[in-house]
């Protein structure tokens, strides 16, 4: 915490803080070796399940691109009509179930925003 804190009156940069507290933690903490860093950092990347996380934003990219969106939006647009509120119901639902599908927050803003 005190090196956080010197940091911010020296007005570092973000990631100048936290390479220097991990750099601090993982010698104080960790085997001593700051060349096993970079080790460990491979051994972390290093996992097949990594490669689907920009595969999938990949295929929300795809389906926001597009027309997905749009009958997704007009299904709960017909399904919730007949309710009052049905347009606010129908951009909830639509976006649920669009992240739902994509898995990405970013990508379902883009996807159902641009619609409505």
């Amino acid at each position: 915490v005190l090196l956080v804190l010197v940091l911010l009156l020296l007005r570092q940069n973000l990631f100048v803080m936290l390479g220097s507290v991990a750099a601090y933690a993982y010698l104080a903490f960790g085997d001593g070796m700051l060349a096993n860093i970079v080790i460990d950092a491979w051994d972390a990347a290093n996992k097949e399940v990594l490669l689907s996380i920009p595969l999938y934003i990949l295929a929300g990219n795809i389906m926001a691109r597009g027309a997905i969106a749009v009958r997704l939006i007009r299904l709960m647009r017909a399904v919730t009509a007949p309710v009052p509120g049905g347009l606010a119901i129908a951009t909830v639902l639509s976006c649920a179930v669009f992240a739902a599908v994509t898995g990405s927050g970013t990508v379902t803003l883009l996807a159902v925003g641009a619609v409505m």
